[in-house]
């Protein structure tokens, strides 16, 4: 098992925070020494390949509770844009963002826009805390070379992606969320779509994202992308 000690969520969340991944090597023997001797924390997650099912009751006789599964998924080649997607991608467009709509970004992020994900889920967690998570990440991938992006949608700001270069072929698209406002015309697909096509325009041939089983939404939109599956992991948790 590998133990992280999460030092950054202490700015996030004003607590003690480890994160353990269990490996392919960890077996039923091993993992509960390892698990038991986690430091005391204000909270700690445990993240399983999801093919050691055989380690989950283990994982659960600790204390930890199961809080989602993420998949990541990898995007060679994006499908055309035909009909009524073809009219409405149009009227979408992605710049560089600027101060001023970084700010923005994060002013409509600590009003609540992330409701998926495991912190935003749990009712122990409040919104102030869960919010600054993502406005945390988003500095934290600015600082190691990330690009924000706005999205506009008829000239209006509706949303944004967070991309990052890996290598000469590879790009990571981290996050990617549209406003409240635009969230019922449409634009979903185009959160993503954006991202993979920007990313694709700086000479990427492959294209990572991760996201969350608690988000269908994004589920969806994968579906109908050319994705190949990269790994899945269950991801259990539990409060100090």
């Amino acid at each position: 098992m590998q133990l992280v000690h999460a030092t950054w969520e202490q700015r996030n969340l004003g607590l003690n925070v480890y994160e353990a991944d269990v490996t392919v090597d960890d077996t039923r023997e091993n993992l509960g020494l390892e698990i038991n001797a986690i430091p005391q924390a204000d909270y700690t997650s445990i993240k399983l390949p999801a093919g050691q099912v055989d380690l989950t009751s283990l994982i659960e006789a600790c204390g930890f509770g199961f809080r989602e599964m993420l998949t990541t998924v990898e995007v060679t080649t994006l499908p055309a844009l035909d009909g009524p997607m073809a009219r409405l991608g149009k009227a979408v467009t992605s710049h560089l963002a600027t101060a001023a709509e970084r700010e923005a970004v994060y002013h409509v992020i600590r009003q609540g826009l992330f409701e998926t994900d495991r912190f935003s889920l749990d009712p122990r967690f409040t919104l102030a805390q869960s919010s600054n998570r993502y406005c945390g990440w988003i500095g934290d991938e600015l600082a190691r070379g990330g690009e924000l992006h706005a999205l506009e949608f008829k000239g209006q700001l509706c949303g944004f992606f967070l991309v990052r270069k890996l290598d000469e072929s590879r790009y990571a698209s981290l996050l990617a969320a549209l406003f409240p406002k635009f969230q019922h015309v449409g634009l979903g697909y185009f959160i993503n779509y954006m991202a993979y096509a920007y990313c694709f325009e700086k000479g990427a041939k492959r294209v990572a994202t991760t996201y969350s089983s608690n988000n269908v939404g994004a589920a969806n939109i994968h579906a109908h992308l050319s994705t190949r599956l990269l790994s899945q992991v269950y991801v259990y948790a539990k409060h100090g």
